[in-house]
């Protein structure tokens, strides 16, 4: 359900600047889809899909930054504080490039601080925080708008 949604979304906000938003939605879609397949039929994987994940954080990274390229090369004039489609993707981009570094980083994020805390568990929760920080802001943007056209 994440992904698609994210897709979805993905989709919606890059299709405003650019026609690629379609074909380039599509592919990474398929891309994971097929990978998934792949680990649940072929791979034989049991419990959590970590090469889906993986390509699923990468493509969801490559998918935000083909928005901010698309949206830094428009010709109209944003208003950033207000575009709450910007800070919904900010908060995707840092989510996910954060939560992708560390997954290939896993072995040197592992080691405990406290007892009960590695160091990927404290940078996994600052994540967490930025992204529905962004999404708090994002949303409060949207009433805001919403408000206005009322």
């Amino acid at each position: 359900i994440e992904i698609c949604f994210l897709h979805f979304a993905m989709h919606k906000f890059i299709s405003k600047y650019s026609r690629l938003a379609k074909p380039i939605a599509l592919t990474s879609l398929s891309l994971i889809t097929i990978i998934y397949l792949f680990e649940i039929f072929y791979w034989k994987t049991t419990g959590f899909y970590i090469t889906t994940y993986k390509l699923y954080s990468v493509c969801i990274v490559l998918l935000s930054l083909f928005y901010f390229y698309v949206f830094i090369k428009q010709t109209d004039y944003v208003i950033l504080r207000n575009d709450a489609e910007f800070w919904f993707i900010a908060g995707i981009l840092f989510f996910f490039f954060g939560g992708t570094v560390m997954n290939f980083l896993y072995n040197v994020l592992t080691i405990q601080i406290t007892p009960d805390k590695t160091i990927k568990s404290y940078i996994n929760n600052i994540l967490i925080i930025l992204l529905y920080g962004f999404w708090s802001y994002s949303f409060i943007c949207r009433h805001r708008i919403a408000k206005l056209h009322t």
